[in-house]
């Protein structure tokens, strides 16, 4: 699409916008004459960013003064972005436990405040809180992640949970807007061919929702709607994961580009969006700094390991997080992308730390781990994993919902799983039960877990 800008190109153009109003780097970094941000630049501008919040939170909150102290650090032990490994973890249990104890503005100042809890029903409740600048700082990110896959031209389709003013979806068509766009706001709750009478009334060009949400509406609407004649040129899908076999089929549906985004709201909504060479996500590198960390030992991994990412927030006013412990599996790749961009890389996040079942010493499995083959038949529009511990083996207990009815579907289903090493070597056979239309559809939680029975 036409006006489309890379992530590098919109960071950059934030990164100058906020150097205008930090007299001290601009004193001691020098600029060309143009103004033009650099990698070397905006790399120096991160780690000016990271001392500073870091100097902030220690006199601003009660949290981290306690926890630098109780580890003998303090802000000046951090003269580069590698010190960063020297300071403490901060865990979701501790904002949890101790959520008004980060803040660093008093709770007047607080322009929004989020109570969640992290994967579906998994998890410590948090409080999450943001000054009106912090919220100005997460659109600003919102417009650069949209302009990576519209230009100004664009009809955004928000299919997110109804909110108040300065909720998820506010914030992502105040983001739009920023850009240029034009927000359009559905929601996530009306029936799937509503979504497609919205598209072709407001002529919308770009979907941004809930990966399995989309991929029901499409699979729900691709008999009574040629889908590729809509006018939709993106499907820009976020929190659940999205295999290759949906991308192969939202792709064939709608004959246009899908793309992901990753985001947590403890980082503000918005944090990544997937490379245009299919690597994996560039994040917001101006606001936050990644690490990958050995989720066992805490110990900094090396680039290609897989790992725990940990997020540290540069930007935020009200409650800055400080090597915060997302429990997302990734890896994290620094240098040059092949799309040209200086931006680490991210790769797909398809587990969580909380989602991991261990059926026996050193073997896990994941929800994720059966989209492929569940997918890969068409009549399948979700499904759910539970598994049973009551026989001498544990079996795998799948719950499918079809968009329409076949024979013998389940028992198809079932010798397809049967097929899977990892299920003959560890299981007993698996059952596969379909489920009434809409059973599974989600409420505002849509990632998966295996129930345990």
């Amino acid at each position: 699409m036409s006006g489309v800008v890379s992530m590098q190109e919109g960071l950059f153009r934030l990164c100058r916008a906020q150097i205008n109003g930090e007299p001290q780097f601009r004193e001691a970094v020098k600029l060309s004459p143009d103004g033009a941000i650099t990698p070397a630049v905006f790399e120096a501008f991160r780690l000016y960013k990271l001392k500073k919040t870091l100097h902030y939170v220690y006199h601003k909150s009660k949290f981290y003064r306690q926890l630098f102290g109780r580890h003998g650090v303090k802000p000046e032990d951090v003269q580069t972005l590698a010190d960063l490994r020297k300071l403490p973890f901060t865990s979701p249990r501790d904002l949890a436990g101790r959520g008004y104890d980060f803040l660093c503005l008093s709770q007047g100042a607080v322009e929004k405040a989020v109570t969640f809890t992290s994967s579906g029903t998994v998890g410590p409740q948090k409080r999450i809180f943001f000054s009106e600048t912090d919220l100005e700082r997460m659109t600003d990110f919102m417009a650069v992640g949209m302009n990576t896959v519209t230009g100004p031209e664009g009809v955004v389709q928000i299919l997110l949970p109804s909110g108040p003013v300065m909720g998820q979806a506010d914030l992502l068509a105040r983001g739009v807007s920023k850009m240029g766009a034009r927000a359009v706001y559905t929601g996530m709750f009306i029936p799937s061919e509503e979504q497609i009478e919205a598209i072709i009334e407001h002529g919308s060009t770009v979907l941004f929702g809930e990966t399995r949400l989309i991929y029901r509406i499409s699979k729900e609407t691709e008999h009574l709607y040629e889908l590729d004649k809509l006018g939709v040129k993106v499907l820009f899908v976020t929190t659940s994961h999205l295999s290759p076999v949906m991308r192969r089929n939202l792709e064939q549906a709608w004959q246009c580009p899908v793309v992901t985004h990753y985001g947590l709201t403890e980082m503000g909504l918005g944090l990544a969006v997937d490379c245009s060479c299919g690597r994996g996500y560039h994040y917001n590198a101006l606001d936050v700094i990644a690490e990958l960390i050995d989720p066992e030992t805490g110990e900094v991994l090396p680039e290609g390991a897989e790992g725990e990412l940990v997020f540290t927030t540069i930007s935020r006013e009200a409650m800055p997080l400080i090597r915060y412990r997302s429990h997302d599996l990734a890896r994290l790749t620094a240098g040059s992308c092949a799309c040209g961009s200086h931006l680490e890389t991210i790769s797909h996040v398809s587990r969580r730390l909380e989602s991991l079942v261990e059926i026996s010493p050193g073997i896990s499995i994941y929800p994720t781990l059966f989209d492929d083959l569940l997918f890969a038949f068409p009549e399948v529009v979700d499904y759910e994993i539970y598994l049973e511990k009551k026989g001498e083996r544990p079996r795998l207990v799948f719950a499918v919902e079809l968009v329409r009815g076949r024979e013998n579907i389940g028992r198809d289903i079932s010798l397809q799983l049967q097929k899977m090493d990892f299920i003959a070597r560890h299981f007993a056979l698996p059952a596969v039960k379909t489920v009434p239309s809409g059973a599974l559809k989600g409420g505002a939680h849509f990632k998966k877990l295996i129930r345990v029975q």
